[in-house]
């Protein structure tokens, strides 16, 4: 879509761009190297934000866009030191420079740059959008987007008063980025000390209503976050803490991106001067949508991922800076999602629930994803903690606080009628993030903002199912010092569908401190109605015989001893079917399946037999792996009558996976022997070293449950000699299992307990303190409902040579 003059004009300004970069890193003591940008194979389309395209495909004239710039390896910054590290900064101003000179000749006008922001404010042309977005210095681009204002029970509601004193946000700033700050009011004042004026997108510095007030919706936001409480019933949050005012909105509440990415370039550029009034919190009561009414125009959620969304990096490098964005959910009443820019995944979105019970409430504004034909909509006696009918609600939404609860600032004044819309629970928020700030001021933002959205009391909307935590004072500043664990990652099952009875193996990558893992399984994507259970393995097993088709959720969340839990991973559905069970009859367990480095130079592998001895009939197979890190997909197979299938090194050629131990299940329609033989074969100078161990395929049937006792004879530990335990768990139930050690004359030796999880293999090595020529063992089985499989192998060092000893059950 371009044409050969704007094609050729490209390619000059790579070449200049490669002059200047390197003219920059050399004035700057930078590698070269660092500042070169990297080949980006994206097509120009996909630099493109959809909202933009769509803007686009209809527009004949002007689009008002952002434009961000890629950023070579030697500018990126994660700190406030590195955001104002010169190199970055005079790139940042020649980028914004050189976009400006080579794109005005086709009619580029950038209106406005940003100091710390790699970020321009330009108007371009329709017909040079494809040109400009395939320009190799050119992130992606997005529509500057409009946003508006969203229109001491609350205090109480959220256990303020637990905390203070001495909590009260003394020598913290609460950023206001609204409509300004009446910083005459009594409970705001004055301007210089209680209030500071820092921005202001409308007005120079020195105008004498720089940065204050003038449609009266900052100043009520303010008042609730931080009012000093000369009327002790519109006492702020966090009473003591400083406001600074940015403001980005004008008289009638409206601002674009631009401007509040300006508002954010002044907070950092405050902060990187050093930051003189230790802003730790942001608050932006304000948000948009991509459309009209309808939840089409609901933005992603979260909505990062769409190319060219400036405030994404903007809100990232408050959190590097030590600032928690704290954004209004929305008013428009969705419960797919929030508006933009809550639906950033770094914000701390705010919904809205009621902080005491009111006979009716009823809102006249059009809502967005109202599409019953009326214009607004009625809560009819809510209680404390019902969800206001207007609050957004969906995946993206953090956290419930408190509206319309006091009377808060207004017009020299107070507002009697109390202060209503996700804009007033927002500020609710922003100012605990003061308290805690105050309470922890080595705290980081994003420990302060999981602390926030990790405690609380559990609410449940409704109309979608999502439950959110209601912000509590005592419960966040607790959680502070009992961090939550990074999220589960790569969450995945075994296989996209399952049968009645099958063993589904859900895993993830374990989460360092993590002292377990909650696993919530759902019928329904918003989890209504999970089924919710602990383990302390990084997999679980689940198996249904449901009579009803349909599907099946999953999500992990991993706990920490101290209480707190991580958020909830990604979500993994797998297919249910209720009419594809095959019924496996038999089910043979072979324990100590190997394919993994030993005791250097050892390294063991397993081959697996299983002989079919009837004379008559084919058995159908399935053959699953469960590993200590892997559980691939069961292999099925049929076995013709009296034959025999082996698979040499079986978790290589059947499960194709790399290294692992563990157990193999074979399920059979019919009577099958399995066999294993796990070995190590290596050569060490001139001899061949061997160690070969079988193992018989066990049944549940004589399995060690609750109510019996098991058996080892004949081990020992002297000398070369050393006994290692196997035990393999036939249930669904996860138990501890005690092993007792005795000499032979029955005197105890020592004692042990291992945890052996649902349907798993657990091997506990040199179990038998060293130095005994003859003990047995006594196993017993600590809960009810589990089945254990035991082995023992006493091996002899000096030959490697093992004796497999089977676990009598009594």
């Amino acid at each position: 879509m371009t044409t050969p003059s704007m094609t050729s004009r490209l390619r000059r300004t790579a070449g200049a761009i490669a002059v200047a970069v390197l003219a920059l890193a050399t004035a700057r003591a930078v590698p070269a190297a660092l500042m070169q940008l990297p080949d980006d194979p994206r097509p120009w389309t996909e630099k493109v934000a959809s909202d933009l395209m769509a803007r686009a495909a209809v527009a004949t004239g002007d689009l008002d866009v952002l434009i961000s710039f890629r950023q070579p390896a030697a500018v990126q910054a994660h700190t406030i030191a590195a955001m104002r590290a010169p190199a970055r900064l005079q790139w940042i101003a020649d980028t914004g420079r050189a976009i400006d000179r080579d794109w005005a000749p086709g009619g580029v006008r950038v209106l406005e740059r940003m100091s710390l922001l790699p970020i321009v404010h330009a108007i371009v042309p329709v017909s040079l959008l494809p040109g400009l977005a395939e320009d190799p210095r050119v992130a992606a681009i997005a529509l500057n987007h409009k946003v508006h204002a969203l229109d001491a029970a609350g205090r109480a509601y959220m256990a303020v008063n637990r905390i203070q004193p001495p909590n009260t946000g003394a020598g913290v700033g609460i950023a206001i980025v609204d409509t300004g700050v009446d910083w005459t009011h009594p409970e705001l004042a004055p301007l210089g000390t209680k209030t500071i004026a820092l921005y202001d997108a409308y007005h120079t510095v020195g105008d004498a209503a720089y940065a204050k007030d003038d449609d009266g919706h900052g100043t009520e936001v303010a008042g609730i976050a931080a009012a000093v409480g000369v009327d002790p019933s519109a006492i702020g949050v966090a009473p003591a803490a400083t406001v600074v005012s940015v403001k980005v909105l004008d008289s009638s509440g409206n601002g674009n991106d631009t401007q509040i990415g300006q508002g954010i370039n002044a907070i950092l550029t405050s902060i990187a001067a050093g930051n003189p009034y230790n802003i730790r919190a942001a608050n932006f009561s304000m948000g948009g949508y991509d459309s009209g009414t309808g939840s089409a125009g609901v933005p992603q959620q979260p909505c990062d991922d769409e190319p060219g969304m400036p405030l994404v990096t903007a809100f990232q490098q408050l959190l590097d800076a030590g600032v928690v964005p704290v954004v209004a959910g929305g008013n428009g009443g969705c419960t797919v999602g929030v508006a933009w820019p809550a639906c950033i995944s770094t914000s701390l979105a705010v919904g809205s629930v009621y902080a005491q019970a009111y006979s009716s409430a009823s809102y006249s504004d059009a809502l967005q994803c109202n599409t019953s034909g009326t214009t607004g909509c009625t809560d009819s006696n809510p209680g404390a903690g019902t969800i206001a009918c207007y609050s957004d609600s969906g995946p993206k939404l953090d956290v419930w606080a408190p509206t319309g609860a006091i009377a808060p600032t207004k017009g020299g004044g107070y507002d009697t009628n109390g202060f209503f819309g996700t804009s007033a629970s927002a500020p609710y928020v922003a100012g605990m993030v003061a308290l805690l700030a105050q309470a922890s001021p080595s705290t980081t933002a994003a420990n302060a903002r999981l602390a926030l959205r990790n405690t609380g009391i559990a609410i449940t909307d409704p109309r979608n199912g999502i439950t959110r935590n209601a912000v509590q004072a005592d419960l966040a500043v607790a959680g502070l010092s009992c961090p939550p664990p990074a999220t589960p990652a790569n969450v995945a099952a075994n296989s996209a569908s399952i049968c009645p009875g099958d063993k589904l193996v859900l895993s993830w990558s374990a989460v360092p401190g993590a002292s377990g893992y909650t696993v919530q399984t759902s019928s329904d994507g918003a989890f209504a109605s999970p089924t919710s259970v602990t383990t302390t393995a990084a997999n679980y097993t689940f198996s249904s015989n449901q009579a009803l088709s349909g599907t099946f959720f999953f999500r992990v969340a991993a706990n920490v001893s101290c209480g707190a839990s991580s958020p909830w991973s990604a979500t993994v559905q797998v297919a249910y079917s209720s009419q594809c069970q095959t019924s496996y009859a038999h089910t043979y367990y072979l324990s100590g399946i190997a394919h993994l480095p030993g005791v250097a130079p050892a390294y063991f592998y397993s081959d697996v037999s299983v002989l079919n001895p009837s004379s008559t009939t084919s058995a159908s197979l399935r053959l699953s792996f469960y590993g200590v890190s892997t559980f691939p997909a069961p292999v099925t197979i049929t076995l013709g009558a009296r034959q025999q299938d082996t698979w040499r090194d079986v978790l290589t050629t059947l499960f194709a996976i790399g290294q692992d131990k563990g157990m193999i299940v074979v399920e059979s329609t019919l009577p099958v022997q399995a066999l294993s033989r796990t070995y190590s074969q290596v050569t060490t100078g001139t001899g061949v070293e061997t160690f070969g161990q079988s193992y018989v395929g066990a049944e549940a049937g004589g399995a060690l449950g609750v109510a019996g006792a098991g058996f080892f004879a004949a081990l020992r530990s002297d000398g070369a000699f050393r006994t290692n335990l196997e035990f393999v768990n036939a249930s669904a139930t996860p138990t501890d299992v005690k092993v007792s050690f005795f000499t032979e004359a029955g005197s105890p030796i020592s004692s042990t307990t291992a945890t052996v999880p649902a349907y798993r293999w657990v091997q506990l090595v040199r179990a038998l303190p060293a130095g005994q020529n003859g003990a047995f063992a006594v196993v017993q089985v600590l809960s009810g409902g589990a089945q254990i499989l035991g082995s023992a192998s006493v091996i002899d060092g000096a030959s490697t040579d093992p004796t497999t000893i089977p676990m009598l059950v009594q």
